[in-house]
């Protein structure tokens, strides 16, 4: 979705991270798109929901809506923050495995890992 959801002209920049306090990973992905109006925040996330036309924006209405279920199915959340034309952070929250049953080369990963993405303009299409 940050990649489709991009004011014309503008290259999608697209932010992962993740954070963990010990007890629960944070997964956020963050863009610099069109964003999200306030009161329809909750609408992005029902099934079949959509914003735009899908000659506007292509799709289903269908991604967000398995995110968010998908996460509740194991314990998490899954939301949005976002204002319309200042691009949109969307997270998920999942309860960490308890000790002893992480493989050992993945317990001593970093608490916090970063990632950023500028994807060449052609990239952007909306075809």
């Amino acid at each position: 979705n940050g990649m489709k959801f991009v004011s014309p002209g503008v290259k999608p920049l697209v932010k992962i991270s993740s954070e963990t306090d010990g007890q629960y990973a944070v997964i956020s992905v963050q863009d610099n798109g069109i964003g999200i109006a306030p009161e329809s925040q909750s609408r992005i996330f029902r099934v079949f929901e959509r914003l735009h036309s899908a000659d506007d924006y292509p799709g289903t209405g269908l991604g967000l809506a398995i995110v968010r279920k998908g996460a509740e199915r194991m314990g998490g959340t899954a939301g949005v923050e976002s204002e319309t034309g200042k691009g949109s952070r969307f997270w998920i929250t999942l309860q960490l495995a308890p000790p002893g049953h992480i493989p050992a080369e993945l317990s001593t990963a970093p608490a916090t890992r970063n990632a950023s993405f500028l994807v060449p303009a052609a990239s952007s299409s909306k075809t």
